[in-house]
């Protein structure tokens, strides 16, 4: 150490020729270096002298327990010009230019770190006379252990330079290594490129184990870490008095220092040199490491804003940057690892909150938004605090809106909110902004009916506005939104309703309305409107929102047709158009298009109408109710519309499909806080009265036998088919294809009257002939049933003791009666022509031999008006000749000697049995007498036949019509005068 002293003198010396007082000294983190977590102490004079205190707070650079200024401390900055050595005023060499004309220091700014992340700078200031210059800007981040000096050199033109003659810049420091001012030189490029350039004192022991790498366990190193700009030119790390002596380390040596870096452990000392060969200007950084000399992970801390705010919440952005470029370039936003700490606002009025308090950046976030908002007006600046990892240059900040670095920040007096929302009471609020597709709701309402909905003071970015106040200007308006929404919020006129609203502190920006609203008419589409005086210019906001008011129900009437009853006016014929009104009850607004549930329409006797039966569609409302001017009804008497059988499903079809009424109800009592979205109707009174408008005829008769065309009388075979159909009019022309009126039956009112009577070429012939059943008494209304008039069924023509007849023309005609005019749709209303015809069934006597088969005729006849001829016509009846009985045998004719064949059951052939008809068998020789026959015709029998050789019973011929019993005697061998011989061989 007695050298150094020595030395030392000998530069206390040389101050005899500087002519400047003691410098200014100014401090850095003036309150840390006394631990691991508040960084490194700086002091530094305008000569740039420094001392660096940490942990303990003794001194790393020699003389530790001294700061500038002083003579002890070997280290400062010198520049070589022109062959001549400047520096620091204490410690001049000679040959030397001396001290530099000019040197100086600012004061640090800010004055002192409010917290961990803050930067502090100084600018020094050193020249030579007509020659270089340099501007050091000293920069210092807590906790950060290095010092960055930012580097200017000008070179004036003109000024003697050359590659032979250049001007260098040095930074030379004696270490001191915190206690140990012996250590080891260590030279390497890290992991940026970047040369670093140290000594540090080995964990243990003395041995420099390397001069490359810093060993693990080390954590005292003084070093230079190049930065930006230009690389070192020369470096060394050595003995310290190398650097002020004639070693090839020495700032005063002719040429460049040798790169040197010791490998003994020895009193050390470090320097860096940067040479330049022509005029100009240079710019270059490195940091003065005590520490690690590890770069930090990112270059700044980088705020961004708009600069300006109201009360209202206002976001920045928050990002870690691996450039010095503000803004900082996208690529080199930090999105590994993870960032933590807190943004800070000075002065301390107005008190600013901080929405996250702590943010977050790195790995998932590589930015983070924190939300500021002012307690009142005033001015900050943006800093941050607590950050877990110091950035190389501190906090910097952007403001948006001018494009330049600035970490000012204006809050206005601007009261909070940027818009208001209305909304549906008891519904939790959705910020639109933040999520676009959320809803806040409005529900449907009803027409006349009382209701409150909540509104929303917002802030600019959507999110409600608790403490937004205000005492009177504010005014809530609906507006019909359907016709022609008006271009902007602020311009629609015409409000539907209005009511003025206060907000308090206690409302926390969102409150009910005072008062109910009752909107009196309709609309499918009504807005809601805040408009807020208070703020400059007027601030006007429109729900996001629409909601339907529909009517309460729609009043089912008609004009013209309120007959309650079934008879008497008004009346219309079944088919012609009605109008029926669905009054909406309200003046206006009343837009939609009702359409009718059949089911739900009954008919006088209560019954549902048939779906086709009523026809008709509403137009669509023009405010007070709608019309349909075309409705039918195709049947008769009244008709009554139950409760909703007509309703209006699309006209709150802006709350449907989000669920803001109740999808297919017309219910008018709030359930979850919904109606239903459908308009229903009141049971209506019944309406009408509707007649037939016409009627058809069609019938037929149908004979027993279809063949000939006929029936005899009593023969309970006629049959008669009518069928009258009350109508309905549907087209152009009353046709019997029109639709029947199916209730035109027991229960209508005054039913139409039918009489039928029977002709015979124009001669009247009495319907009460027509029995079995008994034919319907006439006139009559007893057989309406379903709008159709009928008869279905078989008839007797009655027979007469005398005979009479035959009705060969015989049809059924009829008329009606309709007391409310109805007529046939044809003037021929009559069935068609049949044979109606008096019958008997004759047998004839029969003689012939005993030894041959006797035929014996049978034939059916009918009563021609003068007698009974034989009905050749007839080719339907049938007869069973078991019904034959025979009795009172003669002679020598014992019971069954004859017999009846054949057995079967024959069919008459125009009027006769076929082929030789009734035949007794011969009954032989010696078997001469005769035998009564005698047909059962009715439905009882008597006697005993012979169809065989025993003798049974005559079973019935069940053919009453053709009245008593034909009979006749056969005679076997008796013969009828006068006799015919014939010569006949056996």
């Amino acid at each position: 150490m007695s050298g150094r002293v020595v030395y030392l003198v000998l530069g206390f010396l040389s101050l005899l020729w500087c002519s400047s007082a003691w410098a200014v000294t100014i401090e850095f983190n003036n309150t840390g270096g006394t631990s691991a977590s508040n960084g490194l102490r700086f002091f530094i004079d305008e000569d740039t002298q420094i001392q660096v205190r940490r942990l303990n707070g003794t001194g790393q650079v020699y003389e530790p327990n001294t700061t500038p200024p002083s003579n002890l401390l070997d280290n400062g900055v010198y520049l070589r010009a022109n062959g001549l050595v400047y520096g620091p005023s204490h410690f001049a060499l000679t040959p030397s230019g001396g001290a530099y004309a000019t040197s100086t220091i600012t004061a640090t700014s800010p004055a002192n770190p409010s917290s961990s992340g803050v930067q502090q700078t100084a600018t020094s200031a050193l020249g030579i006379n007509s020659g270089p210059q340099v501007s050091i800007v000293w920069k210092y981040t807590t906790p950060l252990d290095f010092l960055t000096a930012e580097v200017t050199v000008t070179i004036p033109s003109g000024y003697p330079i050359s590659g032979s003659n250049p001007v260098r810049y040095y930074h030379v420091f004696d270490t001191y290594l915190g206690g140990s001012d012996n250590g080891c030189g260590v030279s390497f490029v890290d992991g940026n490129g970047k040369r670093v350039i140290g000594t540090y004192p080995p964990a243990s022991g003395t041995t420099c184990p390397s001069n490359t790498a810093i060993p693990t366990g080390v954590s005292i190193v003084e070093s230079f870490r190049e930065r930006s700009g230009l690389p070192f030119t020369k470096y060394c790390a050595s003995v310290w008095s190398n650097f002020f002596n004639t070693s090839t380390c020495s700032v005063s040596q002719a040429t460049q220092m040798s790169n040197q870096v010791i490998t003994t452990y020895s009193d050390t000392g470090i320097g860096i040199e940067y040479d330049f060969t022509a005029s100009g200007t240079y710019t270059f950084s490195y940091d003065f490491v005590v520490g690690s000399p590890t770069v930090p992970a990112y270059d700044h801390l980088e705020i961004q804003h708009d600069g300006s705010a109201t009360l209202c919440p206002e976001t920045i952005k928050v990002l870690a940057c691996t450039s010095s470029t503000v803004p900082c370039p996208a690529a080199n936003i930090v999105s590994t690892g993870t960032l933590t700490g807190s943004i800070t606002t000075t002065p301390g009025t107005p008190t600013v909150t901080k929405t996250p308090a702590t943010f977050s950046v790195g790995s998932g976030n590589n930015t983070a938004n924190v939300v500021l908002q002012a307690s009142s007006a005033g001015s900050v600046v943006l800093g941050s605090s607590g950050l877990s990892t110091t950035p190389l240059n501190g906090t910097k900040c952007w403001n948006t809106a001018t494009s330049l670095q600035s970490c000012a920040m204006t809050f206005l007096g601007t009261p909070c909110v940027g818009g208001y929302e209305c909304m549906e009471t008891g519904v939790g609020y959705t910020n639109l902004t933040a999520t676009p597709s959320g809803r806040n709701p409005l529900y449907t309402e009803i027409s006349g009916q009382p209701f409150r909905f909540d509104v929303v003071a917002l802030q600019a970015d959507g999110s409600q506005s608790t403490t937004y106040t205000a005492s009177s200007g504010v005014t809530v308006e609906l507006f019909d939104d359907t016709a022609s929404p008006a271009p902007s919020c602020s311009s629609r006129t015409g409000a539907i309703a209005s009511q003025a609203l206060t907000l308090a502190t206690t409302d926390l920006g969102r409150k009910t309305l005072p008062t109910a609203v009752t909107v009196a008419n309709a609309s499918r589409q009504v807005v809601c409107r805040v408009t807020d005086t208070n703020v400059t210019p007027t601030l006007y906001s429109c729900s996001s929102d629409r909601f339907a008011v529909r009517p309460a129900q729609l009043a089912v009437s008609t004009p013209t047709l309120n007959n309650t009853a079934q008879t008497g006016s008004p009346s219309a014929v079944a088919g012609t158009t009605f109008v029926l009104n669905a009054s909406a009850g309200v003046t206006t607004g009343y837009t939609g298009t009702p359409a009718i549930d059949v089911s739900k329409v009954v008919d006088h006797n209560g019954a549902t109408i048939a779906v086709t039966a009523l026809s008709g569609t509403f137009a669509a409302g023009t405010g007070a109710q709608a019309t349909g001017s075309s409705f039918k009804y195709l049947d008769v008497g009244n008709i009554q519309f139950q409760a909703d059988a007509v309703s209006d499903s699309g006209f709150t079809s802006v709350d449907q499909a989000n669920g803001d009424c109740i999808v297919g109800s017309t219910s008018n009592t709030l359930s979850g806080g919904k109606y239903g979205c459908n308009i229903g109707s009141p049971a209506s009174t019944r309406f009408g009265r509707w007649y037939p408008s016409h009627y058809s005829f069609a019938g037929s008769l149908t004979p027993s036998c279809a063949a000939g065309g006929f029936t005899y009388m009593d023969e309970d075979a006629l049959g008669v088919l009518m069928t009258i159909k009350a109508h309905a009019f549907s087209g152009s022309a009353a046709s019997a294809a029109d639709p029947v009126t199916s209730r035109y039956t027991a229960g209508y009112g005054t039913l139409a009257s039918l009489t039928l009577s029977g002709d015979n070429a124009g001669a009247n012939v009495a319907v009460s002939r027509l029995s079995s059943p008994d034919f319907p008494i006439m006139p009559n209304t007893a057989l309406w049933s379903s709008g159709q008039w009928v008869i279905n069924n078989s008839y007797a023509f009655s027979k007469l003791v005398s005979p009479d007849g035959p009705y060969d023309s015989f049809k059924l005609k009829a008329t009606i009666a309709d007391p409310d005019g109805g007529t046939f749709v044809s003037a021929t209303n009559e069935t068609n022509t049949t044979r109606i015809r008096s019958g008997q069934l004759r047998m004839f006597n029969a003689y012939g031999s005993e030894l041959l088969s006797l035929p014996v005729p049978l034939e059916a006849r009918y009563w021609n008006g003068t007698a009974y001829v034989t009905n050749t016509l007839d080719s339907c009846t049938t007869l069973n000749l078991s019904s034959i009985a025979m009795s009172n045998y003669t002679g020598n004719l014992a019971a069954c000697e004859t017999q009846i064949s054949p057995t079967t059951t024959q069919t008459l052939s125009a009027g006769k049995l076929p082929g030789n008809g009734l035949v007794l068998s011969k009954p032989g020789q010696g078997n001469s007498g005769s035998v009564q026959l005698s047909m059962n015709v009715g439905s009882t029998a008597s006697g005993s036949t012979c169809v065989s050789s025993t003798s049974s019973a005559a079973t019935a011929a069940n053919r009453p019509w053709f009245g008593s019993n034909p009979s006749a005697r056969a005679t076997f061998g008796v013969y009828k005068s006068p006799l015919i011989y014939l010569r006949e061989n056996y």
